[in-house]
């Protein structure tokens, strides 16, 4: 149970478009993104565990409603993730994820809680799934699943916070 919480905490978000549900609109092709999540020999056991799989989701290509490696969009992949991994259905769509979540603050944030933007409104619009040291895993329209961080402006001026499914 302690190492699930620990993989529950990471916050995945920011996609440049809303992340959506049902609604068929054709896949993005990407290349498939080569950078993956290293973690440092230190680091606990669950997060080393969560890095490893979520390398498995890095590259796969943007599609909105989709959830699969195939093709997902954001909130797709987090209710994906959480559904295979830690066997917990979660709401499909990103505003719903938010409105559900535990709020947390960045400094109680562990790898697996979420991180929520707005990108297109004041309300949220994008998920991530937190990883630490400021990085976060989302699917981006433009590039698909990739690894970004918190400290890009993009993602700071849309940050809406954080939550845990725990």
């Amino acid at each position: 149970m302690r190492g699930f919480l620990l993989v529950l905490v990471t916050v995945l978000t920011l996609m440049a478009s809303s992340c959506g549900a049902g609604k068929n609109k054709q896949a993005h092709t990407t290349e498939r993104k080569t950078e993956k999540f290293n973690p440092a020999p230190t680091t606990p056991d669950t997060t080393f565990n969560f890095g490893l799989l979520i390398n498995d989701w890095i590259g796969s290509p943007y599609k909105y409603g989709g959830c699969s490696k195939d093709g997902t969009d954001c909130s797709g992949m987090v209710y994906t993730f959480y559904k295979e991994v830690f066997g917990i259905s979660l709401p499909r769509s990103s505003s719903e994820l938010y409105e559900k979540a535990k709020k947390i603050s960045i400094e109680e944030a562990k790898p697996g809680d979420l991180v929520f933007f707005a990108t297109k409104s004041a309300k949220v619009s994008h998920v991530g799934m937190y990883m630490m040291d400021n990085k976060f895993v989302h699917s981006s329209t433009s590039k698909g699943v990739i690894i970004s961080s918190l400290d890009e402006t993009y993602y700071r001026e849309r940050l809406v916070g954080f939550g845990a499914y725990r």
